[in-house]
């Protein structure tokens, strides 16, 4: 039986997008502030090649060698660090390693060999080894019960929420990943309040070629008397919103571009008020340049004050952090 030969591949600093994101999204989008820094690494496994092959397949197939890093055999991560590694189960199908097979094979003119493949997770951050080990194992089990594998953004969500169940925060400020009517965040049957920013034409080859279709798309994460605060900006979207609104039953808190004044702004700062069923011309601050950030934070702020955070000296404080 030929030797397995094991490399783990990442992307060097500068290239290392995937991880970036990846960080972004579950102190973000998910909330483990906890989390300072996370890395990012393919794994495969490969029999039937020589060493002469093999190191012609580590630069040509498996890696870039002006953007990533190969590690042989042993994947170096500090001893404080969490490591976990996601692969496929026997008889799903991983494309990534069913393309290296091909190219492979290409490589060699040979014949066709196994190629498999894992991602593997390093985090660093404020959590104990008891409560990682009890998180992923959980988030396992129940990923392994699924009819077809998750995402690796819907296995983090799945650990993210386990963190959380554990904690008992009052509350979790969760943003999707994409869209909204299928982004994994919205499995939440009955959120505490929903928030819709204002509708641009992003991702387009996804979510739709219009304002109005991605405004659908956006428009999923509604749910049956749950309070749906939006921004109006745009008739086509608007329209969208609110029948959405009305046909499931939700509770409407449309803020209008109306109700928010500038009342200064530099290349630091924008001072502004809004006015509106829980603020009367109440002013607030926010430590950005960016037009829309005073849109932004109206949203933030009429939400807290759905939820019955109402003291103004702490959302203001909130606001400028």
């Amino acid at each position: 039986m030929s030797q397995v030969k094991r490399i783990f591949v990442e992307k060097k600093d500068g290239f290392n997008v995937e991880a970036k994101q990846i960080l972004w999204d579950l102190r973000h989008n998910l909330g483990v502030r906890s989390l300072t820094n996370l890395r990012f690494a393919n794994r495969y496994d490969v029999a039937g090649l020589t060493d002469e092959e093999f190191a012609k397949a580590k630069v040509t197939v498996f890696s870039e060698p002006n953007q990533d890093i190969v590690y042989d055999e042993e994947y170096p991560v500090d001893k404080d660090w969490k490591v976990f590694a996601m692969e496929y189960l026997p008889g799903q199908y991983d494309q990534r390693a069913d393309s290296a097979s091909q190219c492979v094979q290409l490589l060699t003119a040979g014949e066709r060999l196994q190629v498999i493949s894992a991602k593997v997770v390093s985090l660093e951050g404020n959590i104990t080894d008891e409560e990682f080990e009890k998180i992923f194992v959980i988030t396992k089990v129940a990923a392994e019960k699924m009819n077809e594998h998750p995402s690796f953004f819907e296995f983090l969500f799945g650990m993210a929420m386990k963190y959380f169940a554990d904690r008992s925060p009052d509350y979790i400020i969760l943003e999707t990943g994409l869209g909204g009517r299928l982004d994994a965040t919205n499995i939440i049957k009955k959120p505490a309040v929903c928030v819709i920013t204002s509708i641009g034409l992003d991702h387009m080859e996804y979510l739709g070629n219009t304002h109005a279709e991605i405004a659908a798309e956006k428009a999923g994460i509604i749910k049956p008397d749950v309070p749906v605060v939006w921004m109006r900006d745009r008739e086509d979207v608007a329209e969208v919103i609110t029948d959405t609104i009305r046909r499931r039953g939700a509770i409407s808190y449309e803020i209008n571009k109306k109700n928010i004044n500038i009342i200064y702004a530099d290349d630091k700062k924008i001072d502004f008020s809004l006015n509106n069923m829980y603020y009367c011309n109440e002013r607030f601050e926010v430590n950005s340049p960016a037009h829309y950030q005073p849109d932004n934070a109206s949203l933030a702020v009429t939400a807290a004050g759905v939820l019955g955070i109402t003291d103004t000296d702490v959302i203001r404080k909130g606001l400028l952090k």
